[in-house]
């Protein structure tokens, strides 16, 4: 899928059955109290093969700001 998908691509992608799903994880980093966050996701992969990771944006808990990504564009550590 393009990098800047139009309304028709994002209506196919949403359509597209799912034939796995694993729940990922990535360490955020450290908070000024030492805490260390994680980042969560759910990597899936369509019946076309093609795989994708979704996860809430930089706006994290705003239903707007779920974000679906290519897989082949996760950070290391997932």
């Amino acid at each position: 899928m393009a990098d800047s998908p139009n309304k028709s691509s994002l209506n196919k992608l949403y359509n597209s059955q799912v034939t796995h799903a694993d729940h990922v994880k990535r360490p955020l980093g450290t908070t000024p109290s030492g805490s260390k966050p994680l980042h969560e996701g759910v990597k899936v992969t369509l019946k076309s093969g093609d795989q994708y990771l979704v996860h809430k944006g930089p706006n994290f808990g705003k239903s707007s700001d779920t974000m679906v990504t290519p897989a082949s564009n996760m950070k290391p550590g997932f």
